[in-house]
């Protein structure tokens, strides 16, 4: 049953609703008509380069570098004139 519903492009839940068929992407290159500037240098020479083990890695550094001086910071913060009278108000 649940082959023929999904052969069907019906929803499980509600079998009377029936979806539009997926949208499949083309697997070819991209015709330069459809991207612009930024889609073609994104697809040209960005994503080729961030999946280089080299650029994962180096991403891997500086995120891990900038949580770390995140953390490092927040112990230096210092609390606000407001926030030292209502912690601090006598009684």
């Amino acid at each position: 049953m649940r082959l023929t519903s999904f052969q069907s492009n019906r929803v499980d839940c509600f079998p009377c609703i029936r979806l539009p068929s997926r949208v499949a992407l083309p697997n070819g290159p991209a015709s330069a008509i459809g991207l612009g500037r930024i889609g073609r240098f994104i697809r040209r020479y960005y994503a080729p380069f961030l999946l280089k083990p080299f650029a994962k890695g180096m991403i891997l550094v500086v995120f891990a570098g900038v949580f770390v001086a995140s953390v490092i910071s927040i112990q230096h913060i210092q609390l606000g004139l407001g926030t030292l009278i209502f912690i601090y108000a006598p009684d």
